[in-house]
């Protein structure tokens, strides 16, 4: 049995390509940037903070669930991110979350 991308919007999956491209380029550079902070166990927050970003997880679970989508994953990302901020991690960057994921302070 075959499953179809849902479409609830009318477009088309080849539609969202260009895009996919784009993210997939800028997450190299993310990705050393992240794991020096991680090392370092410094996690600036001032671009974009851990509370700023679960509020846009919780967006994101809101649009997919209004769609019928599966959201188990995006909610176990957001307990992760809740699991940070009550951990004081608020503030900080999304790397934080590692500490919430290894139990490492």
């Amino acid at each position: 049995m075959r499953t179809r991308w849902p479409r609830p919007t009318g477009s088309r999956t080849v539609d969202i390509a260009p895009y996919l491209g784009t993210i997939v380029g800028i997450l190299p550079p993310i990705a050393e940037y992240t794991a020096a902070n991680i090392d370092a166990g410094s996690y600036p927050g001032a671009q974009a903070n851990l509370g700023m970003m679960a509020a846009g997880v919780e967006h994101i679970l809101y649009a997919a669930r209004a769609r019928g989508l599966d959201v188990s994953h995006l909610e176990a990302i957001k307990s992760v991110a809740e699991r940070a901020i009550a951990n004081g991690h608020g503030a900080d960057d999304w790397a934080s979350t590692v500490e919430a994921v290894t139990g490492v302070a």
